[in-house]
């Protein structure tokens, strides 16, 4: 299982719509509640950690809630992530939650970083939650953050 195969399982399980070739960069629909953007720098002065996944919820029905997701596909991987948590640190600042997201089998539950949830893919692309996250409070959002938003999309739409 790959690292684009993983981030068309998170599509789906949003969007409820298959993702092709799981080349997507990022999705929205009209009536959908929720944005979701492949690879993001929430940083305007150059990028040295980017976010596998990022959703935002639309609307304030859903807290304007952030998701981070952080895609494994290999075990050491994972355990180097764990050993340095400062990888992640970006990720967790602007998100309200957040989420490991590898293959069925390859991080155990109780291998998991205080805070972080476990979000399982099977070999047919179905995501099952294993480990909740802990909503957690997230730092507002800069217009610094909104720009790199914004250039991203703008960026993905150019690449669709």
């Amino acid at each position: 299982m790959t690292s684009a195969d993983i981030r068309a399982a998170l599509f789906n399980r949003r969007f409820k719509r298959r993702a092709g070739d799981g080349k997507w960069l990022y999705g929205y629909a009209p009536g959908v509640k929720w944005v979701q953007i492949a690879e993001f720098c929430p940083n305007l002065a150059g990028c040295t950690r980017w976010i596998d996944v990022f959703e935002m919820a639309m609307h304030d029905s859903d807290d304007l809630r952030r998701i981070a997701y952080e895609i494994k596909v290999s075990r050491s991987d994972f355990l180097a992530e764990v050993k340095n948590p400062a990888k992640r640190s970006v990720a967790m600042m602007h998100s309200n939650q957040f989420f490991f997201v590898a293959p069925v089998g390859l991080i155990r539950d109780y291998e998991l970083p205080q805070d972080c949830g476990l979000i399982e893919v099977d070999d047919n692309g179905k995501c099952e939650i294993k480990s909740n996250a802990t909503v957690r409070y997230a730092r507002e959002p800069t217009w610094g953050f909104v720009a790199a938003l914004c250039r991203r999309i703008g960026k993905l739409q150019d690449r669709q």
